[in-house]
């Protein structure tokens, strides 16, 4: 079944109870009467609107996530519009994202060879220029 998001901003004429009865309508419709399951569960919060929406400046966002047919969503967004409750409504089809793994590179590691002097260094020679620093 197809994902769905719906967005929505309710009339801030509505009292609690009416706007709880919208999304009672809305949940009712989208499990019982077109078979959908409802995987985020609707939330609604009062905003301030940025600019006026049919005279309004304020309204509730409410918003939910479902899956649905996509042959029962066209029914849904006809319930929508015909709802003089919804001033603005958006009705998203999600498709989910394939996740790939990193392609990783391998790195060679860089081998580091020791700088070997060409000519070889007596002990000796190593004490005496020792010995000339202490006396320094």
């Amino acid at each position: 079944m197809p994902m769905y998001e719906l967005t929505f901003i309710a009339s801030p004429n509505l009292s609690e109870e009416d706007l709880k009865n919208l999304i009672t309508e809305l949940k009712n419709t989208i499990t019982s009467k077109l078979g959908g399951n409802i995987t985020k569960d609707f939330f609604s919060k009062k905003i301030a609107l940025a600019y006026p929406i049919k005279k309004n400046r304020q309204g509730f966002l409410v918003s939910a996530d479902f899956e649905l047919e996509k042959d029962r969503a066209e029914s849904l967004k006809n319930t929508i519009k015909d709802s003089g409750q919804i001033i603005r409504h958006l009705f998203i089809t999600k498709h989910p994202q394939k996740i790939s793994p990193l392609k990783t590179k391998l790195i060679k590691p860089k081998i580091i060879k020791p700088k070997i002097p060409k000519e070889k260094i007596k002990i000796e020679d190593i004490d005496k220029q020792i010995e000339e620093i202490l006396e320094a």
